[in-house]
């Protein structure tokens, strides 16, 4: 499994996709910041007149560019990272908690590298260490 591979053409869809919007980010900023006024009346939304239920669609769909630019920073950070796919039923390190990076689901088994990663279907064959280590179950 190639992960830079996967991850610059995750990087290359977002970019495409933020091409084709037809506005700026400014005005998805802007756009973000009317959705949340709105929304801060949530209680009061059966009481919406029409202009406000479409002024908050127009927004919702200008968001998606603060989103994605958002997101593509966070692939790009990641791609910069050193990252391991952990396909064995367990792998042991020296963290408590492993950590998923932007663009992959923890289910995808792919975590950020850790000093000691020892991957294995059987604990029983980890071999001792002077280091506490963290055995972490893949489901």
């Amino acid at each position: 499994m190639n992960l830079k591979q996967t991850l610059t053409s995750k990087i290359a869809e977002v970019e495409a996709k933020i091409e084709a919007y037809n506005y700026t980010s400014q005005e998805s900023e802007a756009a973000s910041e009317v959705m949340q006024s709105i929304l801060a009346d949530l209680d009061n939304a059966a009481n919406w007149s029409a202009e406000t239920k479409r002024v908050l669609r127009e927004a919702t769909d200008k968001v998606g560019l603060n989103n994605d630019e958002y997101y593509l920073e966070s692939l790009k950070e990641t791609l910069a990272k050193d990252l391991m796919h952990c396909p064995l039923r367990y792998v042991v390190t020296d963290t408590e908690q492993l950590l998923s990076p932007s663009g992959f689901h923890p289910d995808e088994r792919i975590f950020e590298q850790t000093t000691i990663a020892i991957h294995t279907n059987d604990l029983a064959k980890v071999p001792s260490s002077n280091v506490k280590l963290y055995a972490h179950e893949m489901k």
